[in-house]
């Protein structure tokens, strides 16, 4: 059985193993099977995702559990925003539907200071003067102090704490195969804001929501051995101790 984690999350081993009976369970990460879908072993991943954001990067193959970051920023907080900006401006209630619309229809990551924008219409004949909106709501998540007022880490200085606690000879060939997933990520203009905000040598690449899925697709049909964790493991060494000398989780 192959259980896809992340980082934050207690391995649910024991319902795998004891409650489920299977004989073996490999544990890995969701930045492992991402950057697998990619045919890489070494990156650097960002999901941004619905309800928040973590960092995790890998090196050969494996998840290093002391170089990953996480905050609570993510999709839903562009969502909110639109909806507080957008309700004096529009005679109308915005369903959520809408909101989601036009946050991925319309609005984008600046490369600078400068925030462009125009009115625009939903299918439905709807006018909405988005204005300087287009351009603010992908700002939210790489400033969110100065836009929406929460002190939480843009996706930059996410990027720059995660590499921060990585070994100095990782630095580098982890920040030049920077991955992006996650609805947000798909934002116009990220790759490129980070590209420049960072000094990164290569633009990071963006990847769908089911990356991971495909990766651990990857690996199950592979022909190469992958450590698993068997029922006689765990009776001899508990099952953290024996996720850990196999390699899938900190010691």
């Amino acid at each position: 059985m192959l259980l896809i984690l992340y980082p934050w999350i207690r391995s649910p081993y024991r319902v795998a193993v004891e409650s489920l009976g299977f004989r073996a369970v490999h544990v890995t990460s969701p930045a492992v099977l991402t950057l697998y879908n990619l045919g890489r072993t070494t990156g650097l991943l960002l999901d941004v995702g619905h309800g928040s954001t973590f960092c995790q990067a890998v090196f050969e193959g494996f998840s290093l559990p002391n170089v990953t970051a996480r905050s609570p920023l993510g999709g839903l907080d562009l969502d909110d925003f639109l909806h507080r900006r957008l309700a004096p401006r529009v005679p109308f209630v915005l369903s959520n539907e809408e909101i989601r619309y036009i946050k991925e229809k319309w609005c984008y990551v600046p490369r600078g200071d400068a925030v462009v924008g125009k009115n625009w219409t939903l299918p439905d004949g709807k006018s909405v003067p988005m204005g300087e909106l287009s351009g603010l709501c992908g700002e939210v998540v790489m400033n969110p102090m100065a836009v929406i007022g929460r002190d939480l880490p843009g996706l930059g200085e996410l990027l720059q704490d995660c590499l921060r606690r990585a070994d100095i000879d990782l630095r580098r060939p982890l920040a030049s195969r920077v991955v992006l997933c996650g609805g947000t990520a798909w934002l116009p203009g990220l790759p490129i804001r980070l590209t420049r905000d960072l000094g990164l040598e290569a633009r990071p690449a963006v990847v769908s929501s089911v990356a991971a899925w495909r990766g651990g697709s990857i690996l199950a049909h592979s022909s190469a051995a992958f450590p698993a964790v068997t029922r006689a493991d765990v009776a001899e060494l508990g099952p953290q101790r024996a996720l850990a000398q196999r390699g899938m989780l900190a010691s």
